[in-house]
């Protein structure tokens, strides 16, 4: 029984990638043709006709032609890929925010599920935090950029973990430990891996010297592995909560900074403005429990 519990040291290889690996690829972006753009544009008269800002979505309710296709492809990749993708060329500059964000609640409805926000609350707020803590995706529409532009830093937090385990397997287990937050960088179910507190400044928190070792070698591997993506206007970016991270790239002027070791969470739009949307989705399994991440710490041991 307790062999049956331990899980596998490296998880999920086919989710992992590195900047080099993507920097000469543009796979995933999801570049809108001029068809498609029509098609943006006729989404957007059925939700006006539908009401104002529309809540929760089903697929069924944003009927689209080829463009569909396109985006089941790009909400795979998310899903069980590399964990984040680009829709480029909203035509922003020609809708008002609320029409924006309400074309973005439209799109992100082929992607997963929109979270029930609390009563009397949008689904769509400007980003000042991640939406939900507990959602499985998110989504980040671009309405203004900051003043000089922003990049934005993504790091699979699936090749971190499994560089971890293949430098330093004994110090796997202390990242599947608790925190001085009270959360553990990793944790598991079977051999899906899921990570949320991302990984600047994460030395800080660690409670003792080998977990302190632990982060500064994930902050190490996941500063070298980081890609940086050009945030743009009309750029729809959807990530996978559990297997990427998102902060700012360093040297981005202000408009955008990061606060708290939560890179994910840490997103403050000043100057650029930026809406964001929580979503779950039926094919990820949520957060692992406690003793899952126990059995982690201990398949390290």
């Amino acid at each position: 029984m307790e062999m049956e519990r331990r899980a596998p040291l490296v998880r999920e290889e086919f989710c992992e990638w590195r900047a080099n690996e993507l920097a000469d690829s543009d796979s995933f972006l999801l570049q809108l043709s001029p068809a498609e753009q029509s098609e943006i544009w006729a989404v957007l008269g059925h939700l006006r006709r539908r009401g104002s800002m529309p809540g929760p979505l089903r697929r069924a309710d944003v009927p689209l032609n080829g463009l569909c296709t396109r985006l089941a492809g790009l909400r795979d990749d998310i899903v069980f890929g590399r964990g984040f993708g680009v829709i480029r060329r909203i035509p922003v500059d020609r809708l008002g925010d609320g029409e924006a964000l309400q074309l973005m609640c439209g799109l992100s409805a082929h992607i997963g599920r929109l979270r029930v926000p609390a009563e009397g609350t949008s689904p769509v707020t400007e980003w000042t935090g991640m939406p939900d803590p507990q959602a499985d995706l998110f989504g980040l529409l671009c309405l203004s950029a900051a003043p000089l532009g922003t990049s934005l830093r993504l790091t699979s937090a699936v090749a971190v973990h499994n560089e971890v385990a293949r430098q330093r397997p004994d110090l796997l287990g202390a990242l599947y430990r608790r925190t001085s937050l009270g959360r553990p960088v990793f944790k598991a179910s079977g051999r899906v891996l899921s990570a949320r507190l991302g990984f600047s400044d994460l030395e800080r928190h660690a409670v003792d010297d080998e977990q302190a070792e632990a982060c500064a070698l994930a902050h190490e591997i996941a500063r070298d592995s980081a890609l940086e993506l050009a945030f743009e206007p009309g750029d729809l970016l959807f990530v996978n909560a559990h297997h990427v991270a998102v902060g700012v790239a360093q040297g981005t002027p202000s408009g955008f900074r990061v606060h708290d070791v939560s890179a994910v969470r840490g997103l403050d739009a000043r100057s650029g403005r930026v809406g964001a949307i929580a979503l779950s989705s039926p094919h990820i399994e949520n957060g692992a429990n406690d003793s899952d991440s126990e059995a982690g710490e201990r398949a390290a041991a």
